[in-house]
């Protein structure tokens, strides 16, 4: 058994673990999670986050070897490694990070996004597999990754599965990836913030806004509310394109599932065309799976980059 140093990275964080390529079952393969900062934003982005990457790699790397190093990244990346630009990593831009951490690893190195990754750790783990599976990440914006018949989906310049960047609102609030009206400047962790701050609220987080819904204050069950039908929108308007039946939500407002999920439903039924209508799969990341599918994800495009 070999082992490929798999690496999910955030705005903030960096989660690294070690994942057995092959020899094992999917749900035990990953093992051994770490967490470390990144230093991504502003002046000299790319090179702080190449330096945050490059000491948090060398550090995991002092515990065993490695025959790859596998990252989940934000943002618009092509099957050659580079990051167009990343919305929720400013000052990233034309950035061939493949290329240059394997430079420095003198190892080989796979960089996809990271909701790609996610949904192919979720497409490993759902028993039975099915034959395509979508996934959504909610978090500080919304990402999108796409398995389809089985192949991971990464589109002709990197940016397939877009889906937090489809537009919801005309003339909308704008975003970090330049254009207005986003599904992530409506349906994440950091849209429920300022959501709640231009409705006179303090801004509360997420997680202050669902201990406030579940609570009963009918305010912040509304912005939970309104979150799940946009993204029931979202999902219609995936599922039409590209006829996926399972379609799993992960990220961190799925501890929220319970004030996301009356919303979405209602308003995925009201938007699928009547063929589609209760034959769509769509349920959050088991708990226990949230953490380990982008790392494991992150692993197997790896193995498929390897063969």
């Amino acid at each position: 058994m070999k082992d490929i140093l798999a690496l999910d990275v955030g705005g903030t964080h960096i989660r690294s673990a070690w994942v057995t390529d092959s020899g094992m079952r999917d749900d035990e393969r990953v093992h051994a999670d770490l967490r470390g900062l990144t230093t991504a934003a502003g002046a000299g982005a790319q090179e702080a986050l190449l330096a945050a990457l490059v000491q948090h790699i060398e550090l995991r790397l002092e515990e065993g070897n490695a025959h790859a190093v596998a990252l989940g990244m934000p943002g618009f990346i092509d099957r050659h490694g580079v990051i167009a630009a990343s919305p929720n990593l400013p000052g990233i831009s034309d950035f061939p990070l493949k290329r240059l951490l394997g430079e420095r690893l003198t190892l080989p190195v796979t960089v996809a996004n990271d909701a790609l990754c996610a949904a192919r750790g979720a497409w490993l783990l759902e028993d039975p597999r099915p034959p395509s599976l979508a996934m959504l990440t909610l978090g500080t914006g919304v990402g999108g990754g796409l398995v389809l018949d089985g192949r991971p989906v990464i589109g002709d310049g990197g940016t397939a599965m877009e889906i937090g960047h489809i537009p919801m609102v005309p003339k909308g609030h704008p975003c970090g990836c330049g254009k207005r009206g986003c599904l992530e400047q409506y349906a994440s962790a950091t849209a429920l913030t300022r959501i709640d701050a231009e409705a006179g609220g303090p801004g509360r987080d997420a997680r202050e806004l669902a201990e406030a819904a579940n609570s009963g204050e009918a305010r912040a069950r509304e912005i939970y509310q309104d979150a799940g039908r946009y993204l029931g929108l979202g999902v219609a308007t995936l599922v039409q394109l590209v006829d996926v039946r399972t379609v799993r939500i992960g990220g961190g407002l799925t501890r929220s599932w319970n004030l996301l999920e009356p919303g979405l439903r209602s308003s995925l039924d009201e938007n699928l065309i009547p063929p589609l209508r209760g034959k769509i799969d769509v349920a959050p990341v088991a708990p226990e799976r949230i953490d380990q599918i982008a790392l494991l994800g992150a692993a197997d495009l790896a193995c498929l980059d390897l063969i």
